[in-house]
């Protein structure tokens, strides 16, 4: 990963500064670690500045960026002696749920649901963890168990957060909101959903619950993520999107 750092002193962003050097215009990981106060600040500015221009992040730098945005802390001492509680009894017929073809993914998602079910009990009771972890450890990759944890730790406590006070019912204030959304946005096909008796628990908890990676392909995946982890910790995004998605 290249070490760049974004540019300062010009009259462009400094994301734009650093394109000179290097065509990303992405700081690394490695830099973007060691910054503090105004550095994030600023950082993070030229960041949405970017994204804004884009539309994307670079796939180069992107698990970085969603791990600076994110204030991942790679609490490592705190994973290991999750990790050395061992296979959660939640998770451990997780393979003959979701069938996967690589081995080493579908051990990373074990490992990553059982830490999360360590961490937060009831979530060892959420049947659709694993559908919305898989799309996180995919993306992170082999040996990167950690920050998916983290990254899916997060997700469940800044966009998700409302999920699990019905539990195990489904989150019915985040669904009423998608309905109203879609009442506002595309009123006639609000009124055909209601007369196909299809409510928002049929068209819009399926995609929430997955964080819609099962019905968008990974390259435009990643970049929703990337506008979501990007715009801040808005409960209010990820339902916006399911019915952008819907009317699509």
């Amino acid at each position: 990963m290249t070490r760049a750092r974004l540019a300062r002193g010009s009259e462009r962003s400094t994301a734009e500064a650093a394109a000179a050097a290097d065509p990303s215009g992405i700081p690394a990981l490695s830099s973007l670690v060691q910054m503090q106060g105004r550095d994030i600040t600023r950082v993070e500015r030229d960041l949405r500045s970017y994204l804004h221009r884009r539309g994307e992040f670079p796939q180069s730098h992107r698990l970085a960026i969603w791990r600076f945005l994110l204030r991942l802390p790679s609490n490592t001492e705190a994973f290991a002696e999750l990790e050395a509680a061992g296979t959660h009894p939640s998770a451990s017929d997780i393979l003959a749920r979701y069938p996967i073809k690589d081995g080493r993914l579908a051990r990373r998602l074990v490992k990553v649901c059982s830490c999360l079910a360590h961490w937060q009990p009831v979530l060892g009771e959420v049947p659709y963890l694993p559908l919305l972890a898989f799309p996180f450890v995919a993306a992170f990759g082999p040996g990167q168990a950690l920050p998916a944890f983290e990254t899916v730790a997060t997700f469940l406590m800044s966009w998700a957060g409302s999920w699990l006070e019905l539990f195990p019912h489904a989150p019915l204030g985040t669904l009423a909101a998608c309905e109203q959304a879609l009442e506002q946005t595309d009123p006639e096909l609000s009124a055909h959903l209601r007369r196909m008796h299809c409510p928002a628990t049929r068209w819009a908890w399926p995609l929430l619950r997955s964080v819609l990676s099962e019905v968008l392909p990974r390259p435009h995946w990643g970049r929703l993520m990337d506008h979501l982890i990007a715009r801040g910790r808005d409960a209010a995004l990820l339902p916006a999107a399911a019915v952008a998605y819907v009317r699509s």
